[in-house]
């Protein structure tokens, strides 16, 4: 069985996936951590994000389940959204992506899962909240990091992210077909896997 997870930055998708995946028993795959992987070979090989060939020669040897402390810096998460702007960088991830749908029950999280990577899967959810929300879940989220940052900071960050995602041209961020949307402004993460989980059960 595979499950999706789309939606905006902050919105609490990872954490939820977490859990969700915990009370399963299902593997968790966080794809947000892939292009932040390649983000940070490219900073450290000075490889210039403009070079596609370059880029996408990174890919292969990728540990798609690695997360590294840096890999939530906001520098490493604006290069990261550039980089999956490029349309040859998701190509080469795309059935890369969709061959984890052979390691059993999955549970995926990310911008197009559901609309893209896995258009066939039995649950597919869509999480937002409000920015001034996301806002403030991602500025805890990078104080926890030791990354304190300014309200404003955080905020023009996902905005900038938000624009970028839902602009592309490949595989923009949109709610798939068939997701049940849950706003997750004023949830904790139980109320939101609990709502998830009877979802599931109804299926």
């Amino acid at each position: 069985m595979i499950i999706t997870i789309d939606g905006p930055a902050g919105a609490g998708k990872s954490t939820v996936g977490r859990e969700l995946s915990r009370r399963l028993g299902f593997r968790f795959f966080e794809s947000g951590s892939v292009y932040r992987a390649l983000a940070l070979a490219v900073k450290e090989k000075k490889i210039d994000p403009a070079d596609r060939e370059a880029v996408c020669g990174l890919i292969p040897g990728l540990d798609f389940f690695c997360s590294r402390p840096e890999f939530y810096l906001p520098e490493t998460g604006e290069l990261a959204s550039r980089l999956s702007a490029i349309p040859e960088v998701r190509k080469d991830l795309l059935a890369i992506q969709r061959s984890l749908a052979d390691t059993g029950n999955l549970i995926a999280e990310g911008r197009d899962m559901g609309s893209v990577v896995f258009p066939g899967a039995e649950h597919k959810f869509f999480l937002d909240a409000s920015l001034p929300t996301r806002t403030r879940r991602r500025q805890e989220e990078l104080a926890g990091k030791g990354k304190r940052l300014k309200p404003e900071e955080v905020e023009a960050e996902i905005s900038t992210r938000d624009a970028r995602d839902r602009s592309r041209k490949t595989s923009p961020l949109v709610v798939p077909e068939g997701a049940i949307v849950i706003d997750t402004t004023g949830l904790g993460i139980a109320e939101v896997v609990e709502t998830m989980l009877r979802h599931i059960d109804k299926r």
